[in-house]
């Protein structure tokens, strides 16, 4: 498996467990449409490429121009920073409720 599908699935993984709500009555209280279909649509393209039978079979050199390390090197950072902080909203709405206006219903 390649380190960015190990690193995307590992991601999912962590992002559902920081919903979960262990020490309340229901454990699935926090999964619900608007988490669950935001993870739901994460999902669907990493199952797409795990369950491809055929690699895809890339030159590296094309795979870096793919992901624009050649055109901007310092993305990758960008891209980490944006994902925990994707991460931390996870957990804000599942444990922490630092911005209530996550929690409304209607949204």
């Amino acid at each position: 498996m390649p380190p960015w599908r190990r690193f995307t699935v590992g991601y999912l993984i962590l992002a559902f467990l920081c919903l979960l709500q262990w020490d309340k009555r229901s454990l699935w209280l926090r999964v619900d449409f608007f988490s669950g279909g935001y993870l739901l649509m994460r999902v669907l393209p990493v199952l797409r490429s795990v369950m491809r039978r055929t690699p895809t079979l890339v030159a590296v050199e094309s795979q870096r121009e793919r992901w624009g390390v050649t055109a901007a090197a310092g993305w990758m950072n960008w891209a980490l920073l944006l994902t925990m902080t994707d991460l931390a909203v996870f957990v804000d709405y599942g444990h922490w409720h630092l911005l209530p206006g996550l929690q409304q219903p209607g949204i």
